[in-house]
């Protein structure tokens, strides 16, 4: 493989591993903080315009090979030598080759992208969903602080009206009281 050709598989198995780890079932505090990376990675215009001149290159060596198994298609086989075959069959392979490593690396490049995206949506959607669920559970507190304020005031009413009994009783019987007591 050329230098060329070796560059673009070593991004292609750095794209490989970059999609492996955001496609994890990890925690959203590990996934928040990966995701915050490339976030501030993609917010530095130096990455982005090397980025592009990579993918740029990248984008003109499947050009590239793409033209040449088209070229590789159209060359005429020999009956007679086989040497010739072989090397016709050889180049129209490595042309191949070529042509679905720079595929694969455009691939994984657009696929990073929509995955990155997928992964912010889902985080702002939980980061919502928690505040909701803190609003409801904060609701769900008053309701059972309301609950709990008229069982009081039922309780209280009771009191209330226990009070009242037992002063009537207590009336009752402090003028008998009093009438024993004059008659001692």
């Amino acid at each position: 493989m050329s230098l060329q050709l070796s560059i673009i598989f070593l991004i292609l198995m750095g794209e490989m591993f970059v999609i492996t780890l955001l496609v994890l079932p990890l925690g959203s505090n590990v996934r928040r903080s990966v995701v915050r990376l490339f976030n501030w990675t993609a917010s530095k215009p130096t990455c982005n315009v090397t980025t592009y001149i990579v993918l740029g290159l990248v984008g003109l060596f499947f050009i590239d090979s793409f033209r040449s198994v088209n070229s590789a298609r159209h060359t005429p086989v020999s009956n007679y030598d086989a040497a010739v075959n072989q090397q016709a069959y050889m180049k129209k392979f490595y042309n191949q080759r070529n042509m679905y490593i720079t595929g694969a690396t455009l691939f994984y490049a657009v696929s990073i992208k929509c995955i990155i995206n997928l992964i912010n949506q889902i985080l702002r959607n939980e980061e919502k969903l928690s505040k909701v669920a803190e609003v409801e559970h904060t609701t769900l507190d008053l309701q059972k602080l309301k609950e709990d304020i008229k069982s009081k005031d039922v309780q209280i009413e009771g009191l209330k009206r226990q009070l009242e009994n037992l002063t009537k009783s207590y009336n009752e019987l402090t003028p008998e009281e009093e009438s024993n007591k004059k008659d001692e």
